[in-house]
């Protein structure tokens, strides 16, 4: 029943018996800065009670997901378990990703980012709306904090509708930690740009 996309929220919480940290990478993010470790990123934007970190979607100013689930960091702790769980257990029992707002999920290859939205929304972890300077600003929650997605979401992606629409804020540089390729849909263009544009890095 449970789609793809949602065995990696179980996977987590199996490495979080063992870890303390948990960095959860999706297939098409790219290290390119191996100095920055995940510890320096989570010092830097945590505090006692953060058990999350998620970083913005490039196409949160029209209206989708105010994150993205591609890069996240988890903490070992109660809270954390609980939000896995009710994840992994709201969409074994119900079989598709509906929630009592949009957040995207007329995407049609959005499953995941949706449900994870929701959960955060009702447990009042997620702003709405969002703060005025969403690109460049922290946005710090009891448990979780969205930060500004260079810092571990940069994209990096080719298309003519990408490099019109996505913001100058979400666009990977040389030094950035992390290159997500992703929002194309044919596989070949993602490892084209894996190939091509971040082989030097």
């Amino acid at each position: 029943k449970m789609h793809p996309k949602f065995q990696k929220f179980i996977h987590v919480k199996e490495e979080l018996d063992t870890h303390e940290l948990v960095m959860l990478l999706d297939c098409d993010v790219v290290v390119t800065n191996a100095s920055i470790r995940v510890e320096h990123v989570w010092q830097a934007n945590s505090n006692a009670s953060t058990h999350l970190i998620i970083a913005r979607d490039a196409w949160t100013f029209k209206g989708y997901v105010p994150f993205n689930t591609g890069v996240i960091l988890f903490k070992r702790g109660e809270w954390t378990f609980k939000l896995l769980d009710d994840i992994v257990e709201k969409q074994e029992a119900l079989g598709h990703t509906e929630s009592g707002r949009h957040w995207g999920a007329k995407h049609g290859g959005l499953k995941d980012q949706p449900r994870l939205t929701e959960e955060l929304w009702v447990r009042g972890q997620v702003s709405d709306p969002f703060p005025e300077n969403f690109a460049t600003e922290t946005e710090q929650h009891e448990f979780v904090t969205i930060v500004p997605q260079r810092i571990m979401n940069s994209f990096k992606r080719s298309g003519k509708e990408y490099k019109a629409t996505d913001p100058e804020t979400s666009k990977w540089r040389p030094g950035d930690w992390l290159a997500h390729v992703t929002g194309m849909a044919h596989d070949h263009l993602r490892l084209n740009v894996m190939k091509n544009d971040l082989n030097a890095c």
